[in-house]
C-alpha cells in the first residue's frame, strides 16, 4: 500500500497568509465607521438641499398668491365689494393650479425634512 503525504502547514506560513488576508480586507469596525460617516454626510447634504428647495417653493407660493386677484381692494376682506363671482379663465386658472401644486410640494418637503 502506498501512503499519501499530507502537507502540514507550518505556523509561519499560516501567519503570513493571515497577515496578507487581513491587510487586503478592511476591518469591520473601520467599515462601519466609514459607512456611518458617509451616511451622515449624505444626510446633511440632503437636509441642506431640502431646506433650500423648501425656501424657493415658499417664495414661489407667496408670489403666486399675491398675483391672484380676488376682489378689487382691501375692503373686500372686510365684507364689502365682493358681491359678484367670476370663474377663473386662462392665466388666472393656471396660476391657481400652480399654487395648489406648489402648496402640496411644500407640505411634502416639510414632511420629508421631518423624517430625515
Amino acid at each position: 500500500m502506498r501512503r499519501c503525504r499530507t502537507s502540514k502547514a507550518t505556523p509561519m506560513s499560516d501567519i503570513g497568509v493571515a497577515v496578507l488576508f487581513e491587510s487586503r480586507t478592511p476591518r469591520p469596525q473601520n467599515v462601519e465607521k466609514l459607512t456611518l460617516l458617509k451616511k451622515s454626510a449624505i444626510i446633511k447634504k440632503m437636509q441642506t438641499y431640502l431646506l433650500i428647495i423648501q425656501i424657493i417653493v415658499s417664495i414661489l407660493i407667496i408670489i403666486l398668491i399675491s398675483l391672484q386677484q380676488r376682489g378689487a381692494a382691501l375692503g373686500s376682506a372686510f365684507g364689502g365689494g365682493g358681491e359678484f363671482y367670476a370663474s377663473r379663465r386662462g392665466l388666472q386658472k393656471k396660476i391657481f393650479y400652480a399654487t395648489i401644486g406648489l402648496s402640496g410640494l411644500f407640505i411634502l418637503l416639510g414632511i420629508l425634512n421631518l423624517l430625515i
